[in-house]
Order: C-alpha cells, then structure tokens, then sequence
C-alpha cells in the first residue's frame, strides 16, 4: 500500500470566509471544534444583544412581611417580619450625620481646638473626613467596646448620667442613634 509508514497527506477544500484553505484531514476535527465554539458565542452573543425581556419588578427598602401571617395575600394584618440581620453601619455618611445633626462641631464643643474628640463641621475634604474618623473611632472603640459595645466610652458619657460636658446628647439606650453607634461599634467601627 503506503511505502514505509509514512502516508501522504489529503488536503480537504475547506470554506472560511469566503475562502478556499487546504486542510489536512487530521486536523478536520480541530475544525469542527473551532466551528463548534464560534458558532456557540454568536449564539451566546446574540442573547446578549437581545436584553432584559421580563418584566421591570421595583425593589423597596421598606421591610417585607410575612405573607403566612397575613394570608396568601399578605394583607393589612401580615405582622411585620425581621429579614435578617441589619449591616453595620458607616461613619460615612451615618455616624458623621449623627455629629453635624447634633452640631458636634462647633464652637465651644468639638471644633477643632475645643473639647477633645475634635471634629470638622461637614468635612468634605478627604483628610477632614479622616480626622473625623479617626477622631470618633479612638474616642469610642477602646480594649472594652471591644469586648463589650455597650461599654464604649462615647456611649457612656452621652447618656442620661454620663459626663458630657454638652450634656446628655442620647435620651436612652433605645434612643435611634444609640443603637446606631451601638451597632457601629459592634461592627468594628467601619469607615
């Protein structure tokens, strides 16, 4: 048949672009292959071109109820349901809001050159944001929050009791942005 073990190569015509290319038969596989995949990323392509066909659906922020307690429907008598734990907050922008609503930064208080913690009234400058971090973060988060939240010395001294020279600046431990910093604190103090 063949002389030696040697077989002489076939050359198939094999149409690519509009092109006529030689192709030994061996590597008609790889072809195959080739075709195979870029015929699957212009399928994959074209869903992609297409878009979104369902339906728009808004997402609210209010906290969701449980439809079993309501009804199917999950009407008015559906009992309001905790949906899994809250994210810790930010110093920015919830605990800086907390400082510029309570006027934290102002003479007399916390401006800086005042009482210490110092605080720059609305920073917006990136190293007044950080000062301000910084600042609130060594003043609340010591060996003991750390152990303990609720021992935070900026907790402590701005309760009804506590050593403000301000005063008391938090009615209760139930008050808002108690719990607010309270879960700052737990959360490791995040910027």
């Amino acid at each position: 048949m063949w002389e030696g073990s040697i077989r002489p190569s076939l050359r198939v015509p094999i149409v690519c672009n509009e092109a006529i290319l030689g192709t030994p038969i061996a590597s008609t596989s790889r072809v195959r292959t080739g075709r195979l995949l870029v015929g699957a990323v212009v399928c994959a392509s074209s869903y992609l071109l297409i878009g979104c066909i369902g339906d728009l659906v808004e997402i609210k922020s209010t906290p969701e109820t449980d439809m079993a307690a309501g009804g199917v429907d999950g009407g008015d008598d559906a009992a309001p349901v905790e949906m899994g734990p809250m994210m810790a907050p930010h110093f920015f922008p919830d605990i800086q809001a907390d400082l510029d609503q309570k006027n934290c930064a102002v003479g007399g208080c916390h401006l800086a050159g005042s009482q210490m913690p110092t605080f720059v009234k609305n920073p917006t400058t990136q190293a007044d944001k950080d000062t301000n971090y910084n600042n609130f973060k060594a003043a609340s988060i010591d060996a003991a929050a750390m152990a303990n939240p609720a021992m935070s010395p900026m907790l402590k001294i701005m309760l009804p009791g506590g050593t403000h020279p301000g005063g008391q600046q938090l009615s209760s431990t139930s008050d808002p942005v108690y719990k607010r910093w309270l879960a700052w604190v737990a959360g490791g103090g995040q910027k």
